[in-house]
């Protein structure tokens, strides 16, 4: 784990010190990661289970934004990630043009509730929270955290 952690760390250092020095959707992604791995707080029973981190964000397609960017520096870090996507879009919204979906809140809410029937959500030590498609969403993923830390109430969320 440390030497993947390593690695993580030596991208991002890569991704600051690129042609503009702007941060960008990668490295914010790559933060949230090392941030979730610090904040991890699996009960001891579960102490050999590597952090979970519900993470509810966008997908796109063509390129790397929401957990399109989030999901692969986590896991190389060790963390067990659970991406749930508020939209699939053809490309980032940056390009002015997309093509793709929104998700209805009644998406998160009944992914969340497979995630309870099968009794997972008190593994869940984070939310990370990203692009979110309508306002609705937004209380959907509100009500998620509050479910989250009913389960387990040393969870983090994390919005970027």
């Amino acid at each position: 784990a440390g030497s993947a952690r390593s690695h993580a760390r030596r991208g991002l250092l890569r991704l600051r010190r690129g042609p503009d020095a702007r941060p960008t959707a990668a490295m914010a992604s790559l933060r949230a990661a090392i941030a979730a791995r610090r904040f991890a707080t699996a009960p001891a029973s579960a102490a050999s289970r590597p952090p979970a981190v519900l993470s509810i964000q966008s997908h796109v397609v063509c390129g790397a934004a929401g957990n399109s960017a989030a999901v692969f520096p986590m896991r190389r870090l060790g963390v067990d990630v659970w991406p749930l996507n508020t939209v699939q879009f053809s490309n980032h919204t940056q390009y002015g043009k997309w093509t793709g979906h929104v998700f209805p809140p009644e998406h998160i809410t009944q992914i969340v509730d497979g995630i309870d029937a099968i009794d997972m959500l008190p593994s869940c030590n984070a939310v990370l929270s990203g692009y979110l498609g309508s306002e609705q969403q937004g209380g959907a993923v509100v009500d998620v955290v509050r479910r989250v830390r009913a389960a387990n109430p040393k969870a983090r969320w994390a919005a970027t």
